[in-house]
């Protein structure tokens, strides 16, 4: 009866010891969410430098911004002829100061670039539209912006779309991530209110939009050693509900799983966030996130956050009390660490704003301590 028991004892010692190492293996395969989410952080900073990258990305520290986001314009140069687009291209990828310098084969490391990159090219200089007196400068109604689009689809810009991703290519940026008529959803503004850039995909516009994003799409995979991805996306609105479909603006305007390679939208924190008496209610974008990267998985698509951050100059006076808000920083990481670790929905990239001062970290100590926190490569320090 005592070798009986004996043998009870080590067996089940065994099996513990067994368990628990097993357990100890699948934990250590199960991928550190505070590593993976750091990988995944970058910056969008958009035109030309000032006063340079370096500087920018030194405010997150250096070493921690994997991506950064760019910006080729969408109007004519100032000579009324060429398009914004190819003079922003130029800088980025020739001259001495732009993104030659952090190509694969540059001499700073490597940045990953996110280029948002217009679908529809409004005919107007840069003057004419500060000016804002050209009539042809002021419509961006829905129906005109079809027009705009299907100037795209017959070919009209074909050669400069071209010209960009061969800069992009010899520059070493081959795996450049494209955004391609960004926010087509008009930050879910009314329908009947004009579109912030002129590729609106709302009412009436979904088969439009899509043909001229397919029709680029093949232009830039042309190009001879391209890696390119193309990633989709629209702002808080994306889940709206189109009245001319009845689904929603991020189903409605879809491209289709052949053009597409990122879902994702763009987010701030604003009072927009907050409910009566000023409470602040996250679930109303947390619930974005969430919708938006659901839609990517049940397309077999990463999910993105190409622009993201906090707002400085709201007008209303209790705005200045709640803006530096490091909740929203928590909020906004852990929502994203919700993602799984790899395969569709996984992050592909998050960029905070910070390309224009109404978005600079720097107004907002409490926040930029606590994104610090997160983004932060302690093998670094």
């Amino acid at each position: 009866m005592k070798k009986y028991f004996l043998n009870c004892f080590i067996f089940f010692g065994l099996f513990i010891f067994g368990m628990t190492a097993i357990l100890t293996v699948s934990w250590a395969q199960q991928p550190d969410s505070a590593s993976w989410i750091k990988n995944r952080f970058g910056l969008y900073i958009g035109f030309r430098p000032e006063p340079n990258y370096d500087q920018i990305m030194s405010l997150f520290g250096r070493q921690n911004v994997r991506f950064v986001d760019i910006n080729h314009g969408y109007k004519l140069g100032k000579d009324g002829h060429s398009l914004e687009m190819i003079g922003d291209a130029q800088f980025f990828f020739k001259d001495p100061q732009g993104w030659s310098q952090y190509g694969v084969n540059g001499s700073k490391p490597h940045v990953r670039l996110a280029a948002i990159m217009p679908l529809a090219i409004l005919e107007c200089t840069i003057d004419e539209v500060k000016e804002g007196t050209d009539p042809k400068c002021l419509d961006r109604s829905i129906a005109t912006d079809r027009i705009r689009m299907q100037k795209v689809i017959d070919g009209a810009w074909d050669q400069d779309y071209l010209k960009v991703g061969n800069l992009a290519v010899q520059a070493g940026h081959a795996d450049m991530i494209i955004r391609l008529g960004h926010e087509c959803d008009s930050n879910g503004v009314s329908p009947d209110k004009n579109s912030y850039y002129p590729w609106d995909c709302r009412e009436g516009n979904e088969d439009v939009y899509v043909q001229a994003f397919r029709h680029v799409v093949k232009l830039f995979r042309s190009v001879p050693g391209q890696k390119f991805e193309f990633d989709y996306q629209g702002t808080s609105g994306f889940s709206k509900i189109n009245r001319n479909t009845q689904k929603t603006y991020m189903e409605s305007s879809y491209p289709g799983d052949d053009y597409v390679d990122n879902v994702g939208l763009d987010i701030y924190h604003s009072n927009n966030f907050y409910g009566a008496g000023h409470v602040y209610k996250p679930e109303m974008f947390l619930n974005s996130i969430r919708i938006v990267r659901q839609f990517a998985i049940g397309h077999g698509k990463l999910f993105s956050v190409p622009e993201w951050g906090l707002v400085n100059n709201l007008r209303a006076p209790w705005w200045q009390e709640v803006k530096d808000n490091p909740d929203f920083v928590d909020q906004m990481i852990s929502a994203l660490e919700e993602s799984p670790a790899d395969g569709p929905g996984s992050l592909e990239f998050y960029n905070y704003f910070q390309g224009v001062d109404n978005f600079d970290i720097t107004h907002f100590p409490k926040a930029q301590a606590k994104l610090l926190h997160y983004v932060a490569d302690p093998s670094s320090s």
